[in-house]
């Protein structure tokens, strides 16, 4: 509040940009940009040296050319050649099996498998060298775009569905590469938007000193506060070397273990750092799986893990694939391992479901009969509901009239039903034998529980289905009470 009136009262040239900027972005409101700098201050205090990355921002945008952009321009196409190349070479190639799959095209490719279009266009995407220059890039997009215009009689359709992606991001492209009479439109774009982003960025920094010394007066401190003093501590980010204090530290500490590496951010990467020794004495030993990051809302950054998994194979480190699996049946893993290698991806995700992602069923020799020699059942089954089937559930009396909630609730009660009386065997580790699955072995697993605990609780009444309902949250925990 104090800072947007300063400037709503100020006369200078910030406060007209500022101004301008609520104009041009708030619709002459200034919520979405007090929105847009509370995001830039927690995104800047998860950055190790949060003031530093600011006030770079601030002098990236003072920038007359936009260098940057231009560099990422290039290395985009060349992504992006590298990317539809060989998907053009599989279309454009006779091929013996008429069901083949372009995974980026996303489509399959029927008799006759031949494209001739997508031969044509290979040959003109070749063109593009390694060291791609924005000329030549510009010129190549162009042929892109103009073969759309030229196709054989009667057979666009069905060969052009299959690159109808590559025509809309060639068309984009050649839009950004082409600098015609003088004209750039990353310039153009560039000169467009760097005064609103100076000022969007000057507000976040005025509002963190303004809001550090509120702090600093008051006596407190938020979460973000304890990352960036520890750093202070710990980091001289002007020799970008650690201080004395984290040196002595340094000494003190055998070793640095962090589980959850996954979920971890740079500022916080940034104090491991400073505690750890590095080369010959190097003694960090992190724990994590990028597949299981789930905190990207509290920027975490996942990258980090992933880029010491791959740094540290070599003589400054060891990367040890945790694959062994020692709880579930070797069935459960196949099923498992079959449904993910085609899903994961790293240009999706950031991660292969590769061979060391695999899970492996561990100890064989201790665990024979929860293995697919001796375990020949199906440990893993999908039940779909579909919700907006009235026929369906005309024919089944037992659901009729009943919410959403309710139904799923005594379609899982009547399920476990069926296990027990079957009677469903499981392996009981503790007796070492197989036995019948009892109430105590089942769970059942919500995403929000919030609003549908009671309807199961009272639906598994029904059924005559034992149920113990776990409540509340952290902070009813008898640890936090």
């Amino acid at each position: 509040d104090e800072e947007l009136q300063e400037q709503y009262e100020d006369r200078d040239e910030f406060a007209a940009s500022v101004k301008g900027l609520i104009q041009t972005y708030g619709g002459a409101r200034d919520e979405k940009i007090r929105s847009l700098v509370l995001r830039l201050h927690h995104y800047a205090q998860t950055r190790p040296d949060a003031e530093g990355w600011l006030a770079g921002q601030i002098e990236n945008f003072s920038a007359s050319e936009p260098a940057d952009w231009q560099k990422w321009l290039l290395t985009a196409i060349a992504d992006w050649r590298d990317e539809w190349l060989p998907v053009l070479e599989s279309l454009g190639v006779p091929v013996s099996d008429p069901a083949r799959t372009s995974k980026r095209a996303g489509l399959e490719t029927g008799a006759p498998p031949a494209n001739e279009k997508a031969a044509e266009l290979a040959d003109v995407l070749r063109r593009l060298p390694e060291n791609i220059s924005r000329e030549l890039a510009a010129e190549v997009l162009g042929q892109i775009v103009s073969a759309d215009g030229n196709w054989p009689a009667k057979r666009k359709g069905i060969l052009r569905e299959p690159l109808k992606d590559l025509f809309d991001e060639a068309k984009f492209l050649a839009s950004v590469a082409l600098v015609k009479n003088g004209n750039d439109p990353l310039a153009e774009d560039w000169n467009w938007v760097r005064g609103q982003m100076t000022a969007l960025l000057r507000l976040a920094q005025n509002f963190a000193a303004r809001f550090a010394a509120r702090k600093r007066d008051d006596g407190v401190l938020d979460f973000h506060d304890l990352e960036q003093f520890a750093l202070k501590l710990l980091w001289n980010f002007t020799s970008d070397k650690p201080t004395p204090t984290a040196q002595r530290w340094r000494e003190k500490l055998r070793f640095v273990f962090v589980d959850e590496y996954q979920d971890i951010n740079a500022a916080q990467d940034k104090i491991i750092q400073a505690l750890s020794r590095d080369g010959a004495e190097a003694n960090r030993f992190l724990v994590g799986d990028v597949k299981q990051s789930i905190y990207r809302f509290r920027l975490a950054d996942p990258k980090i893990f992933r880029d010491y998994a791959k740094s540290w194979r070599g003589k400054d480190g060891q990367t040890i694939p945790l694959a062994e699996n020692f709880r579930s049946r070797e069935s459960l893993l196949n099923f498992v391992n079959s449904l993910f290698e085609p899903l994961m991806r790293e240009e999706i995700g950031g991660v292969n479901y590769d061979a060391e992602a695999k899970l492996k069923f561990g100890l064989r020799e201790k665990r024979k009969a929860s293995d697919v020699e001796k375990d020949k059942s199906l440990r893993a089954e999908l039940l779909l509901r579909l919700k907006s089937s009235r026929e369906a559930e005309a024919a089944d009396d037992e659901l009729a009239g009943l919410g959403e909630a309710e139904k799923e609730a005594r379609l899982v009660a009547r399920r476990l039903k069926e296990l027990v009386a079957e009677p469903h065997e499981i392996w009981d580790n503790e007796k070492k034998i197989s036995r019948a699955v009892e109430w105590r072995d089942m769970a059942v697993l919500l995403r929000a529980p919030s609003g549908k605990a009671e309807i199961f609780a009272k639906e598994f009444e029904r059924a005559g289905v034992p149920l113990v309902v776990a409540r509340g949250g952290f902070y009813d925990t008898s640890e936090v009470l």
